[in-house]
């Protein structure tokens, strides 16, 4: 198991807003990194039976196959626009019923603010994610 630490939902990009997602959802997830002709760290999760199954990369912040169906589930009335200005960027709403709770998040595409959202209404404004996930700018 990789060391886990302690981030800012705000800052979550890349892999660890996938691992972070992952475990919202409550997927069995696991991390391969630098070998052969991976360079970075990504996340994986078992897809299909218990016979028969393969691996797959879980990447819900940039892959309309996985993040679509997390919209449909999570954002059941939602809405994202693009702010005007330099540094502009989307933001989506995720909600959850019982009670009814409501969270908004951005990011630079539709599918990174959804993914924060889902993270910061399920898990908060902090998570943690393992060390090896994280950019070196946090």
């Amino acid at each position: 198991m990789h060391e886990l630490i302690e981030v800012p939902v705000a800052h979550l990009a890349g892999e660890g807003l996938a691992w972070a997602v992952g475990e919202v959802e409550g997927i069995a997830l696991c991390v391969d990194g630098p070998r052969d002709y991976l360079t970075d760290w990504r996340v994986y999760y078992r897809r299909g039976g218990k016979i028969s199954y393969h691996v797959e990369r879980y990447n819900p912040q940039e892959n309309w196959a996985i993040g679509g169906p997390l919209a449909d589930k999570h954002c059941k009335s939602f809405g994202h626009n693009k702010h005007i200005g330099a540094d502009g960027e989307w933001r989506t709403f995720a909600y959850k019923e019982g009670p009814l709770l409501m969270r908004l998040a951005g990011g630079g595409s539709i599918l990174v603010a959804l993914c924060r959202a889902i993270v910061l209404l399920h898990r908060g404004e902090t998570v943690q994610v393992p060390k090896v996930l994280v950019g070196g700018g946090l």
